[in-house]
């Protein structure tokens, strides 16, 4: 599975005290550690 990573929507939980980008940086960590290639739009469409 291929995450383009600059077309990925992320939102702040101000009720758990996470910005939008801390859970991108994990949620982004997580899925290239084992499930998928994480890449921008620009590498994809130079492909």
């Amino acid at each position: 599975m291929t995450i383009v990573r600059d077309a990925v929507l992320g939102f702040d939980m101000p009720s758990a005290h996470l910005s939008a980008r801390t859970i991108f940086d994990v949620t982004m960590a997580h899925l290239e550690s084992d499930f998928a290639k994480v890449v921008d739009a620009a590498s994809l469409f130079a492909e």
